[in-house]
């Protein structure tokens, strides 16, 4: 049984079975941000709880800011914003581990764009990640609605939900 604070966890067998349990708290803020047909997309950065009994824990979800740059089909988190949000997260003992975005579609796949995106990111906070955590929160409401994978050298590694 899954403790009333987590949501679900991911798992990738091909990284030695590496799990990360997901707070609820983070998946209520990818559905208020949900996006729709209509509407830019949207997103923020994440931060894990890596002292937690339980294992390594996905417990913060930040959401848009004004300063980001948005389109239907892109987003670009404004550097400043960042920095705030990593500095902040540090107080409280979390610590970056990627970003998340929405795609104005039911189960969503990382694009080209996406995926230079998200290296660009890993490169711009290599101080701070070796592998960055991509989230892409799609329209479905179903589990595959929103989607996780670890970025490496090689490609996109997809997490399976548990």
């Amino acid at each position: 049984m899954i403790p009333p604070d987590l949501a679900f966890s991911w798992r990738w067998p091909s990284l030695s079975d590496v799990m990360l349990h997901v707070a609820s708290e983070v998946i209520s803020t990818f559905r208020q941000y949900r996006q729709t047909e209509l509407q830019q997309e949207r997103g923020g950065l994440l931060f894990v709880r890596t002292d937690d009994a339980r294992g390594l824990v996905l417990a913060r979800a930040t959401g848009p800011h004004r300063a980001d740059r948005a389109t239907r089909y892109s987003l670009d988190l404004d550097p400043g914003r960042c920095s705030h949000d990593i500095k902040e997260a540090n107080r409280k003992g979390l610590r970056l581990i990627g970003h998340w975005h929405t795609h104005a579609e039911a189960h969503p796949n990382p694009s080209t764009q996406d995926l230079d995106a998200f290296r660009d990111f890993g490169a711009r906070y290599t101080d701070l990640l070796a592998w960055p955590l991509a989230v892409i929160v799609g329209t479905s409401l179903t589990d595959e609605g929103v989607r996780a994978w670890s970025i490496r050298a090689e490609g996109a590694l997809a997490a399976l939900r548990e």
